[in-house]
């Protein structure tokens, strides 16, 4: 099992938490997406690792910047 942890640095509403949970979910093998509305902390479970790059892409795809933990 693989986990990550990182922050979405412009949650501003709950629609935000939903976008980004579901691009998230949409990648390969992510089991669980959990993002904290007040502070954007995620913490993403998957089957196999995920490379950074595909999580950071596919929330800037919906208007989301990232920063790794």
């Amino acid at each position: 099992m693989f986990t990550k942890d990182f922050h979405i640095t412009n949650v501003e509403c709950h629609s935000c938490i939903a976008l980004s949970t579901d691009v998230l979910k949409d990648l390969p093998g992510v089991k669980d997406v959990t993002i904290d509305e007040k502070t954007g902390a995620v913490h993403l479970t998957a089957e196999q690792e995920i490379a950074w790059n595909d999580i950071a892409k596919s929330l800037a795809a919906v208007g989301k910047t990232t920063s790794e933990d």
